[in-house]
């Protein structure tokens, strides 16, 4: 399984409780990976309009296999 997971830069508490859970899941073997979105708080503007191709991108290569 390939868990991709993003989170803002300035949302300092939430970021740390993702860390926490990404770590757990590696521990499990599952491949995961946080992305930061450098000047985002909790709302990810980042990923909204032309941004959500990213996140499309991850779940085609999640479908495919995802590599580590």
């Amino acid at each position: 399984m390939c868990i991709n997971m993003h989170v803002g830069e300035l949302d300092t508490g939430w970021k740390e409780e993702m860390q926490q859970q990404a770590a757990m899941f590696k521990s499990k073997g599952l491949t995961v990976r946080i992305t930061v979105e450098k000047g985002q708080s909790h709302r990810l503007d980042t990923l909204a309009g032309g941004g959500a191709a990213r996140l499309f991108n991850q779940f085609e290569e999640a479908r495919q296999g995802c590599s580590k």
